[in-house]
């Protein structure tokens, strides 16, 4: 002990001051945070979301059966009945285009 100066321990508490610790997020939270910013990022998910979604209700959407052929409306420009027209065996363009997509998302 040096003269003169007295050494006094700190006082110890138990209890935690919670204003002064610095406010930490969860993984999960700064991720979407992040994510939600970028809007390249959000509309490359919709694309996604919208694809995956479209194969697996393609029974339901699509107004045609897509193998189907019907010879005497091969070739027929698009119409209210075929809105993307008909191929050269009179097959429904839209229905096999949303068909596809579930071929798409197997091979990518």
């Amino acid at each position: 002990m040096i003269k003169g100066i007295r050494i006094v321990p700190e006082e110890r508490t138990n209890s935690i001051d919670f204003s002064e610790m610095p406010l930490h997020t969860s993984k999960f939270r700064y991720f979407t945070r992040v994510f939600f910013r970028r809007k390249v990022v959000v509309f490359g998910m919709i694309v996604v979301v919208t694809l995956i979604m479209t194969a697996i209700l393609a029974p339901v959407l699509a107004p045609y059966d897509p193998y189907q052929t019907n010879l005497s409306q091969a070739l027929l420009q698009p119409c209210h009945n075929h809105l993307l027209g008909t191929d050269a065996l009179g097959r429904d363009t839209l229905s096999r285009i949303i068909y596809g997509t579930r071929i798409a998302l197997m091979v990518g």
